[in-house]
């Protein structure tokens, strides 16, 4: 089994990854992933607010195992504008 905050680093690195500065994240660990199990993860966003120096936005998180809900969650946070 692994540990579920393993699991919730693919939802932060997908975070990273879009320079999203996370205010909060919110995990629900539904059930429990295996070593070897394939683990696909999905970042929604729910909303984008654009400010004069930065995008505020939420996102819904979402990791499956073969189509089955192995962890959900939300995030909240800001990019900042170049």
């Amino acid at each position: 089994m692994v540990h579920g905050l393993l699991t919730a680093t693919l939802p932060t690195q997908i975070g990273g990854n879009l320079e999203v500065l996370a205010r909060t994240m919110t995990f629900e660990f539904v059930r429990p992933v295996y070593t070897g199990e394939t683990v696909t993860c999905t970042w929604a966003y729910e909303s984008v607010e654009e400010q004069e120096d930065r995008y505020l936005l939420t996102a819904d998180i979402r990791c499956t195992v073969e189509e089955t809900t192995v962890l959900t969650g939300s995030a909240e946070g800001i990019i900042w504008k170049e």
